[in-house]
């Protein structure tokens, strides 16, 4: 069973992907200086899959997912689509980040289940907010 996302849990397992490598190294830097050890990286949805199918056959789960919205091959919402699908035990919240600023793509977002939502570029302080409100949503289902 995965652990629950904790901003707390400095062992947490995270998965980090974006086809731009500058945002993927970008955000597990981010996620490092705030005290998070592991953390892993995919360049696309379809990648990231395979490692999260990998990791919960390995019976080592990811606690979150952070991920692009848009993406070549599986973008972020075709792979939140997919993590819906996971046995409840299983359940991965993600945080969605995107460059794009039109509202109904959040709405449509929230409504399909993400827990939380970043703008990009990632700084730390929104980063930061969005770990505190997953954090909120897993205090408040646990």
């Amino acid at each position: 069973m995965a652990d629950v996302f904790s901003i707390h849990n400095k062992a947490a397992k995270i998965l980090v992907v974006d086809d731009m490598a500058l945002s993927r190294v970008t955000g597990r830097k981010l996620l490092i200086e705030l005290g998070f050890k592991a953390i892993d990286m995919a360049e696309n949805g379809e990648i990231a899959w395979t490692m999260i199918e990998k990791a919960i056959a390995d019976q080592a789960p990811y606690c979150l997912l952070i991920s692009d919205w848009m993406m070549p091959v599986l973008d972020g919402m075709g792979l939140l689509r997919r993590t819906k699908k996971l046995e409840s035990e299983n359940y991965l919240p993600m945080i969605l980040s995107t460059a794009e600023s039109d509202a109904g793509q959040v709405v449509e977002a929230v409504k399909q289940g993400i827990a939380a939502y970043v703008r990009k570029p990632l700084t730390r302080e929104s980063l930061l907010s969005a770990l505190e409100r997953v954090t909120a949503k897993e205090q408040q289902s646990g």
